[in-house]
């Protein structure tokens, strides 16, 4: 390489500054690759960021994001999630306007249907009015005043229906005994003892010298399961030196539904013995293993439309300046003395 102007061919070159302008011209090539390089990676990072379409899934349960167009990689995504539609429906959204936004705001027309609307919203109104107390539970529903609700009870749930078959509340009294001879030279230091099947539920204390004890022992169980037949079985003791107590008697009995007021004989004496077994709501027969349903009373079924709403009273409507066609006859009817506290509307 030359170091200073040459010729060639009779053309005079300049060496040094022919390899400067290749040089620069390399330059500006490599800038614009590398510039057309960082534009192609910041679209992709940018479309990455962008959708050409977004897909809002309501109800059902799916784990598939494009649900819609699923069929190439998971073909059964659409149908599986369909077959979850009807164990977790989701609700439509619509919207609802009155026939009077149609008409001109300043339009003498517009005011009189939006007052015929709301009259005859009024007129098909329903007046909310509990037709019955709670069987069960109490009302403590803020949302519903009508709504019974049950606590801190295993035989029903929060609705106050039965949790299973066969649930009742099971008081037991054991009341008295008389004629009792457990001793020789004394009266009888008696006591009970109360079982259902093989479990000892309660014992009672022991009243000394006295063949005619009164115990009046209450035995509340609350919720039992009496469906297979449970049994209650009484034995009722002479207290000696607690090791050796002297069984004086026991009778058992079959658990069944209602009041039962009854003696056993004893080897010596008899005890006097009280239940009262009470089905859960909604349940009955003698093991409550029926279902028992709870209608509207007779005298409400013709006027209520639902368990606790009936249409607004013809007073009412009168009261609110509601015109009100006289022939109808569900607004002629009376109140019964049940439904005459309305609660709300």
């Amino acid at each position: 390489m030359l170091s200073h102007p040459g010729r060639l061919n009779g053309k005079r070159y300049d060496y040094h500054h022919k390899r400067n302008h290749r040089e620069r011209q390399m330059g500006n090539d490599n800038r614009r690759i590398i510039g057309t390089r960082k534009r192609q990676s910041l679209l992709q990072r940018t479309g990455s960021q962008f959708n050409d379409r977004f897909t809002e899934i309501k109800g059902g349960h799916t784990t598939e994001p494009d649900l819609l167009f699923s069929a190439d990689k998971n073909p059964s995504a659409y149908k599986d999630w369909l077959t979850t539609l009807p164990q977790n429906p989701d609700i439509v959204s619509y919207s609802l306007d009155s026939l009077h936004e149609l008409l001109p705001v300043n339009s003498p027309a517009r005011t009189n249907l939006r007052s015929a609307i709301s009259h005859y919203i009024l007129e098909k109104g329903l007046w909310k009015n509990c037709s019955d107390h709670c069987q069960a539970g109490i009302k403590s529903d803020s949302r519903d005043s009508c709504v019974c609700q049950c606590h801190n009870d295993p035989a029903v749930n929060q609705d106050c229906c039965p949790t299973r078959k066969g649930m009742a509340r099971v008081i037991i009294t054991a009341q008295r005994a008389s004629g009792l001879w457990g001793d020789y030279f004394k009266a009888t230091d008696g006591y009970v003892k109360v079982f259902i099947d093989k479990r000892m539920v309660q014992r009672s204390p022991v009243i000394y010298n006295n063949n005619n004890p009164h115990w009046r022992m209450v035995v509340d169980l609350g919720s039992e399961d009496i469906s297979s037949g449970q049994k209650v079985r009484f034995e009722v003791w002479d207290e000696d030196n607690k090791w050796d107590d002297d069984l004086l008697g026991q009778c058992e009995q079959v658990l069944s539904v209602g009041v039962k007021e009854d003696l056993c004989n004893l080897n010596h004496g008899q005890l006097f013995y009280k239940w009262e077994v009470k089905c859960a709501p909604s349940l009955s027969g003698s093991s409550c293993t029926d279902y028992k349903a709870s209608p509207i009373s007779q005298s409400l079924k013709k006027l209520y439309v639902s368990r606790h709403a009936h249409p607004i009273p013809k007073a009412v409507l009168l009261e609110m300046g509601v015109f009100v066609d006289g022939s109808s006859s569900y607004r002629n009817m009376s109140l019964t003395a049940k439904s005459h506290k309305f609660d709300e509307m």
